[in-house]
C-alpha cells in the first residue's frame, strides 16, 4: 500500500472514534428523555383511574344517599322530611354525604292524601359537601330524585 493512503485511513479512524464519542452521548440522552415521558405518562395514567374509582365511590355514595331518605319518607313522611331540612350528613366509606328534603307539594290524589317530596344527596371526599376544592383529588357527585307518598 502506498504511503499516502495509510495516512488517510489513520486520519479518519481518529475522527470515527470522536464521533463514536458523541454519538453515545446523543443516544444516553435521547434515551432519558423517553424514560422519563414513558415514567410522567404512567404517573398520570395512575391518578387518573385513582380519581376515576373515588368518582364511582362517590356516586354510589350519592345513591346510598337517595335510598336512604327514600326509606325515611317511607316510613315517616313529612317530619322525617323536615327533619333532612337542609343537610343531612352521615359517612359512607371514605365519601362525606350530605342529604336534603323538601316538600314540593301536597294534595289529593286518586281520593288519598300525597305529598310530592324532592331529594338531593351530594358525597364527596371532604369534610363537608358540597365544598371548596381544597386538593387536586377533590372528587363530588349529586344525585337528585323526586318521589310522591
Amino acid at each position: 500500500m502506498p504511503k499516502s493512503h495509510r495516512f488517510e485511513s489513520r486520519l479518519a479512524r481518529k475522527g470515527a472514534r470522536g464521533f463514536a464519542i458523541i454519538m453515545a452521548i446523543f443516544v444516553l440522552v435521547v434515551l432519558a428523555l423517553l424514560g422519563s415521558f414513558v415514567a410522567s405518562t404512567s404517573t398520570l395514567q395512575h391518578t387518573g383511574t385513582a380519581l376515576d374509582v373515588m368518582g364511582l365511590q362517590a356516586y354510589q355514595a350519592a345513591n346510598a344517599g337517595i335510598e336512604w331518605s327514600m326509606a325515611r319518607l317511607k316510613s315517616g313522611g313529612v317530619p322525617n322530611c323536615t327533619a333532612m331540612g337542609a343537610g343531612t350528613t352521615f359517612a359512607v366509606d371514605t365519601m362525606n354525604v350530605t342529604v336534603s328534603c323538601n316538600v314540593v307539594s301536597s294534595g289529593a290524589e286518586a281520593g288519598s292524601a300525597a305529598v310530592l317530596y324532592a331529594v338531593t344527596a351530594t358525597a364527596c371526599n371532604e369534610a363537608s359537601c358540597p365544598g371548596a376544592a381544597t386538593n387536586p383529588n377533590y372528587v363530588e357527585r349529586s344525585q337528585s330524585a323526586t318521589a310522591r307518598f
